[in-house]
């Protein structure tokens, strides 16, 4: 693209305007000289930007949690936590690419994450401009120019070793990078935006066809709709998104199938050279299980996320996140295990997150993040049966984080 940071995000990985729309034109934009190529009807067979399309992430943090768990360290140092590598831009005249790749500490291994190959172009139809594209990506709202859905939502970055609640709804990264999918989309007068399609398991490091746990059954739909509007500098985003999937938990048992219903809410407001950001999103979860699979053969499972920042020019951001989750109450899904387990079967956990960051360069952010956990897992104190709170889980995470 030839610009700063600040060109497509209000801090990264934010979306500003523009930034929304150099994606939703499938990341094609350039304003750098190109290597071309024409045939004698003039059409382009090569258009790519001399610059390369490579550049680097890494993410180095600690950890420290208010008590330990067994046979571990409370206090934990990655270095690195994560380092990624994007190829992002321009393939042809219509297609372009963001495909990144990442060495995860945790797992000590390289791995392709979020990816998202596109064919984008514009139209007009009855007098509306329209932009349009196809998707070939490996998670589910990973294509979306919004921050108020899973892929991209809040928090950007959190801790790989800290307790996490044991109860999350699918659609938040349950299928990230396990799956291929095919989507269309469409942003109609700038207004109304919709996109559908459908994800096949794929995952890596399996030898296929063979069928293990997770693998979904046929395809797994996903849907999703969203208005905007621009009230002079006020930007809103109201939205709906979904995704019905049918499951084999080991290859051959009885199939769990999962209906996610999701509703997202993205406000933007200039305030001089500061930006005022609300992102909220709530996401259903009903579930069907096969005989074995749970005490219940339906279950019912909300999420909910709010993020308020205030991003105080280029340099610092403030964000305070309050978080609730909340369903039935299953002996078997949430069976009473030190630390990560329930001792009265509750999936309910709820607390705040709340984060300062400081970015001395634009590609460069020091993070303080605290979250606080007010019920885990069921229950404030002696939550696993294991006597171990809530309030045990909470977490200091400092991190570093480097884009060139």
């Amino acid at each position: 693209m030839n610009m700063p940071c600040n060109g497509c995000h209000v801090q990264f990985p934010v979306l500003n305007s523009f930034g929304r729309e150099f994606k939703l034109l499938g990341y094609t934009m350039t304003s750098q000289p190109t290597i071309s190529e024409e045939d004698a009807q003039k059409r382009k067979l090569l258009d790519l930007p001399l610059a390369s399309l490579l550049s680097v992430m890494f993410q180095t943090d600690l950890t420290n949690t208010t008590k330990g768990e067994p046979n571990r360290k409370n206090t934990n140092v990655e270095l690195p936590d994560q380092v990624s590598l994007f190829l992002a831009g321009r393939v042809t005249p219509r297609i372009g690419s963001f495909v990144q790749l990442t060495y995860a500490g945790e797992d000590d291994k390289f791995g392709f994450d979020n990816t998202d190959i596109r064919f984008a172009d514009t139209a007009e139809i009855l007098s509306m401009p329209v932009v349009w594209g196809v998707s070939l990506n490996n998670n589910p709202t990973v294509t979306d120019p919004w921050n108020s859905t899973p892929a991209w939502g809040y928090p950007f970055a959190s801790s790989p070793s800290a307790p996490t609640p044991a109860a999350s709804p699918l659609i938040e990264g349950g299928l990230a990078q396990e799956v291929a999918g095919l989507t269309a989309y469409g942003l109609f007068d700038d207004l109304v935006y919709a996109e559908a399609g459908a994800y096949r398991t794929a995952p890596l490091g399996v030898e296929r066809p063979q069928v293990r746990e997770g693998t979904i059954n046929g395809v797994a739909p996903y849907w999703r709709v969203a208005i905007q509007h621009d009230w002079g500098d006020t930007y809103l985003v109201l939205g709906h998104f979904g995704l019905f999937a049918r499951q084999d938990p080991d290859g051959g048992g009885a199939r769990n199938t999962f209906t996610d219903l999701g509703f997202d809410l993205e406000l933007q407001q200039p305030i001089g050279s500061d930006v005022a950001q609300i992102l909220a999103r709530w996401v259903y979860e009903r579930s069907h299980w096969g005989p074995g699979n749970s005490e219940h053969s339906h279950t019912h499972l909300n999420e909910f996320r709010l993020a308020a920042t205030y991003f105080r020019g280029q340099h610092f951001a403030f964000t305070l996140s309050p978080f609730v989750t909340f369903g039935n109450e299953d002996d078997v899904l949430f069976a009473p295990e030190p630390v990560s387990g329930s001792a009265n079967g509750s999936p309910n956990s709820n607390g705040l997150v709340a984060q300062v960051s400081y970015n001395p360069w634009l590609n460069t952010r020091l993070t303080l993040q605290y979250t606080a956990y007010f019920a885990f897992n069921g229950r404030r104190d002696d939550y696993d049966g294991s006597d171990r709170d809530a309030s045990d889980n909470n977490t200091l995470f400092l991190q570093a984080w480097l884009n060139w």
